[in-house]
């Protein structure tokens, strides 16, 4: 079963709205990005390594880091389109 974590967006420096979405397929997980209603690139999936299954059993707990810290850079990204002005 493929769990997604939510979807952040943001205005790039052309004033075009992006989305980024993290996608977790059991020990695997790989991004989708791209222009909204735009195409979308689908990143290779990253197998996660032994040493990051015995720590957390599978890769949420560290991709949940890494999209909250995305979220809360400087880059501007945002959970939800209506806060992107």
């Amino acid at each position: 079963m493929i769990k997604k974590l939510q979807t952040l967006y943001k205005v790039d420096t052309k004033g075009k709205l992006r989305e980024w979405t993290m996608h977790i397929d059991g020990a695997s997980f790989y991004a989708v990005k791209g222009l909204v209603d735009g195409k979308l690139t689908i990143d290779k999936p990253t197998k996660t390594s032994p040493r990051m299954l015995d720590e957390a059993m599978q890769p949420l707990p560290k991709l949940k880091q890494n999209w909250k810290h995305k979220q809360n850079s400087k880059r501007n990204w945002k959970v939800d389109m209506l806060l992107i002005q």
